[in-house]
């Protein structure tokens, strides 16, 4: 019994510590810190009394305890000459509030050329930003409407991104967002990309209007176009383009108003080999253009898309590679005309060699 008494003491003791610790490690501001080696495979940063290790393949974040220190020393160490040594000042560069801040991280780049540092922090319900000195008011005022800007594409709101734009929301600048759970996570994602996943029309005419350029592969995107390999693959795809309301129609000429490439198809690109007299491989590589938008508008019937890229000025000199077998697929096939003419249906046949025969 006596021995049960103690052993509970010890149990309450130790629960008491515990908790005291707990209580006293939660009052202490904490921050983790991610540290880049470039061109090197090993280097360090002193922050405090904490040697932090870092290497070119990538280091795991450490969480540290404490206030920032008013300065850090980083060393690169080389493999043939003495270590690179500098001092970093942090304090001048911490945004306001960055101790409190939910996302807060300090992030080191550490080169031979220079040791950097930023510091990561939440800027809104909207924007999470590596910050490399405080942002000034000036630049808050500039994210404020470019924050307005992608609410607007996302909510659909023309008034509000036409309020952007006019107050001169930066329409060139990629969502830098960290949050999980966002759709602004990758530096990837671009206006264009969020207006036109909107599927509005007036909205994707707002930001082009604007001056935003998109790459021509995206016209193939927009129409959820991929490559068609066979007829019937074709034939397949376009059932489900015909239900799609992203298909030809106005997405197709607001596009190429702004600059879509009517002639735009996915090259099809593979090799083949023959042996010479010596038998020796010989290898060559064909490019052969192949889904156009034209031949895939042709082959589907597709009138109003035909009508548009026509009044465009797509380009119809083109050949359309023969689908044999190997080693004949490679063959250059027939020009498309030829194969309208043979193949189209009369409709197709009306709008194209009504127009370039």
């Amino acid at each position: 019994m006596i021995y049960s008494v103690k052993y509970s003491l010890k149990e309450l003791i130790a629960t008491f510590l515990v908790v005291f610790s707990t209580v006293t490690y939660a009052d202490t501001p904490c921050y983790p810190v991610d540290i880049h080696i470039i061109g090197a495979s090993y280097g360090e940063v002193v922050l405090g009394n904490k040697k932090l290790s870092g290497f070119a393949a990538g280091s795991p974040a450490v969480m540290t305890c404490g206030d920032v220190p008013d300065r850090v020393e980083t060393r690169l160490f080389l493999s043939d000459r003495d270590p690179v040594v500098r001092t970093v000042d942090l304090k001048p560069k911490m945004p306001k509030g960055f101790l409190t801040n939910r996302a807060r991280r300090i992030v080191f780049y550490v080169s031979e050329e220079a040791s950097k540092v930023a510091f990561r922090v939440r800027l809104s319900d909207v924007t999470t930003k590596e910050l490399e000195q405080t942002e000034s008011d000036s630049e808050a005022l500039q994210r404020h409407w470019d924050e307005q800007l992608w609410l607007g594409i996302k909510s659909q709101s023309s008034k509000q991104v036409k309020n952007a734009l006019l107050k001169g929301a930066n329409t060139k600048q990629p969502w830098m967002g960290y949050t999980k759970g966002t759709d602004y996570k990758s530096v990837k994602y671009t206006v264009f990309k969020a207006a036109l996943s909107t599927r509005n029309i007036e909205m994707l005419d707002l930001i082009l209007s604007a001056g935003v350029s998109f790459p021509d592969f995206e016209i193939m995107t927009a129409l959820w176009q991929r490559p068609v390999l066979t007829e019937e693959e074709g034939r397949k795809l376009f059932s489900v383009m015909r239900e799609s309301e992203f298909v030809g129609g106005e997405l197709a000429r607001v596009l190429l108003e702004h600059g879509a490439n009517p002639n735009y198809g996915r090259t099809l690109k593979f090799k083949w080999h023959t042996k010479d007299a010596a038998f020796q491989w010989k290898y060559s590589n064909i490019d052969r253009p192949y889904d156009r938008l034209l031949y895939i508008a042709a082959n589907e019937g597709d009138i109003e898309l035909l009508n548009l890229l026509v009044e465009f000025g797509a380009e119809t000199e083109f050949y359309l590679p023969a689908k044999r077998e190997p080693p004949g697929w490679w063959d250059e096939g027939e020009l498309f005309l030829d194969w309208i003419e043979r193949k189209a249906d009369p409709s197709v046949k009306d709008v194209l060699l009504g127009t370039y025969k």
